[in-house]
């Protein structure tokens, strides 16, 4: 099956590795988001039933918090995975972001002069996550930047290896 980031590719590049938003996040972001939501029912069916004791209250609020907790698990496991892709190939590191509006990036080998690793404590020690950032030459700014990925040491090891091929 051919990937969406395919139909970018130029003649001759291959794609090495494909990433996208780490499992080990989306999975704690779902964890989270049900403690929060858990946390919420508890409070409004004390507030209906224990002080008001309104149980059609107690039932609109529990609507409420399934309504936000499969809100949470859509945008974990349906929307993160398919928004967030990105793609090294032989020649570049490319990003796409979006789903009905995208914002494509790629960046060759030869402009990249730093990579940045961002890891909090959790994602360093707990997911095994992080955020790598692709500076490149003639821009004050990231050029590219590689959200939640999955093992970023690896991954910027692989890249500063394609980098020194490229030179």
């Amino acid at each position: 099956m051919k990937h969406s980031l395919s139909a970018h590719l130029a003649d001759n590049e291959k794609i090495l590795m494909l990433l996208t938003v780490s499992i080990r996040t989306r999975s704690f972001g779902v964890a989270a988001g049900g403690v929060f939501c858990f946390i919420i029912w508890l409070g409004m069916s004390y507030y209906a039933l224990g002080i008001l004791y309104q149980p059609v209250i107690a039932i609109s609020g529990t609507l409420a918090v399934a309504v936000l907790y499969t809100y949470i698990l859509l945008y974990n496991f349906a929307y993160l995975p398919r928004a967030y892709n990105y793609a090294i190939t032989n020649r570049r590191v490319i990003s796409q972001r979006g789903i009905l509006g995208n914002v494509f990036i790629s960046v060759s080998y030869e402009q990249i002069t730093d990579i940045v690793l961002e890891q909090t404590f959790a994602e360093r020690f707990l997911f095994n996550s992080g955020t790598l950032h692709l500076n490149t030459s003639g821009s004050a700014s990231v050029e590219l930047s590689m959200t939640g990925i999955d093992d970023p040491v690896e991954v910027k090891r692989f890249i500063s290896n394609l980098m020194s091929q490229a030179a």
